[in-house]
């Protein structure tokens, strides 16, 4: 497991499994500052990372709002290498940024704001340079909290909504061709396969990734954030997704 916080830290551990495939601990976590250029530990509003995407066996992209920017490193604790200077910064809100961010199946780095452009969800593939935007449907009062791509090519998109008086709710969606869908520019409504509200066991749920099962299946893992708030709670789920067909 490899995670990052919007302090300006990393998380890296080893999840323990039962023999049903449910986790059942957390064994050799580490973590450490994440790293400028310079290789100085970030500080101010650039510590805001708010998601993460894998490149390769060990290296990563990491995006950050307040101060929008996404960068790479060759590790989580490895200072930062590269910049994706093609993200259009401007049209994102101070804080709803870059909440989803995913490697594709194309090669493009995949990234999701939480900002509505236009009314909808909106993201950008970024690919050799070039940032080529794409939206999808708008479903009631949430918005994107995390992204990624499963190993049947689907992508999982993590959806959130909060209300004083309705409380806290989640979703996963799930659009099965989203490659062939972006070049038009629109992922359209997707499928939905989980939709939660506060009578579950969630919390402020922003964190999503996707992985194969032994059987061929999807398991999707999302993970909370508690917002350094004592009557939050960090919270761990995973769902077993059938593949997409």
């Amino acid at each position: 497991m490899r995670a990052v916080g919007d302090r300006g830290v990393w998380l890296t551990a080893r999840l323990e499994r039962n023999a049903a495939g449910a986790v059942t601990a957390f064994r050799d976590a580490e973590i450490g500052p994440l790293r400028d250029r310079r290789d100085a530990a970030l500080f101010g509003r650039r510590i805001d990372a708010e998601s993460l995407a894998r490149d390769g066996a060990s290296g990563v992209w990491i995006g950050f709002e307040q101060r929008h920017r996404i960068t790479a490193r060759d590790a989580l604790g490895a200072p930062a290498r590269e910049t994706a200077t093609q993200l259009p910064t401007a049209r994102l809100g101070r804080n709803s940024g870059i909440e989803g961010l995913a490697r594709g199946p194309d090669g493009a780095l995949w990234a999701i704001a939480e900002t509505l452009i236009g009314g909808a969800p909106a993201g950008w593939r970024l690919d050799r340079g070039v940032a080529r935007p794409f939206r999808f449907e708008r479903i009631g009062r949430h918005k994107p909290t995390g992204a990624d791509f499963g190993p049947d090519g689907a992508l999982y998109v993590l959806e959130r909504d909060y209300g004083f008086f309705r409380g806290v709710r989640m979703r996963i969606r799930r659009f099965a061709d989203p490659v062939a869908a972006a070049e038009a520019g629109d992922l359209g409504r997707g499928e939905i396969l989980v939709d939660l509200d506060q009578r579950a066991r969630i919390d402020n749920m922003e964190a999503l990734s996707a992985e194969a099962a032994p059987d061929g299946s999807v398991i999707l893992t999302v993970l909370s954030d508690d917002n350094f708030n004592a009557v939050q709670q960090t919270i761990l789920l995973q769902f077993q997704i059938s593949a997409a067909e």
